[in-house]
């Protein structure tokens, strides 16, 4: 029997990202101040519909610290206090949770997960990497870059604007229609219209433009 593929959205809150600063690593120099998670059951084939929203399930934790690094901008962005991080639950503590929220909801123990984002593998998993490793361990080494597949299927730059538009606000739409208001900038939003966006490209968008 065929082993499924199994995807979880990812995605992370930082205190900075280094986009500007040359020969900084932003994992090192900054902090992963929330974390989300994303998943769904996917159907049999030969289904039509693969991937099942109404199934969605997520895992959301800030995450606290008595000293860190930010930068101005990205605390604009993620609207986060110092209040705030410095009441969040240790990393540890998170590393925990979050490993026991895959066990009950990916299967326990399962490694291997491929997880899905924006840019997720050059800049969310290095923060993982650092300060949740149980959670890292659980994860392939082949993740899921949104942006990759789009810029792999546009000849020019508003292609991909159009595209990557289109995936986050088909996304939106259907988290709506689930009850769930947007809320960009939140992690565990962020992580569940990724792994939406995905479904939708696989799905509807890719096969309409491509196929």
């Amino acid at each position: 029997m065929m082993t499924r593929l199994r995807f979880v959205g990812l995605d992370g809150e930082m205190t900075g990202s280094a986009s500007r600063e040359r020969g900084i690593v932003a994992s090192k120099k900054y902090a992963l101040i929330q974390i989300g998670l994303a998943t769904m059951d996917v159907g049999e084939r030969p289904e039509p519909v693969v991937f099942k929203p109404e199934t969605l399930r997520t895992f959301t934790s800030d995450i606290g610290y008595d000293e860190w690094n930010s930068q101005p901008q990205a605390m604009e962005v993620n609207k986060f206090t110092p209040e705030r991080i410095r009441a969040g639950p240790r990393a540890d503590k998170v590393d925990e949770a979050a490993c026991a929220w895959l066990d009950a909801n990916v299967g326990p123990g399962k490694r291997n997960l491929h997880a899905v984002g924006w840019n997720v593998g050059a800049f969310d998993l290095p923060f993982v990497t650092e300060y949740l490793p149980k959670t890292f361990n659980r994860f392939s080494y082949r993740s899921v870059d949104l942006n990759s597949i789009l810029f792999s299927m546009a000849d020019t730059d508003n292609d991909y604007k159009r595209l990557k538009h289109k995936a986050k606000s088909g996304a939106e739409a259907e988290l709506r229609n689930q009850g769930i208001i947007p809320e960009w900038h939140s992690a565990v939003y962020d992580a569940a219209a990724a792994l939406v966006a995905f479904k939708l490209l696989r799905e509807e968008i890719l096969p309409e433009e491509f196929v």
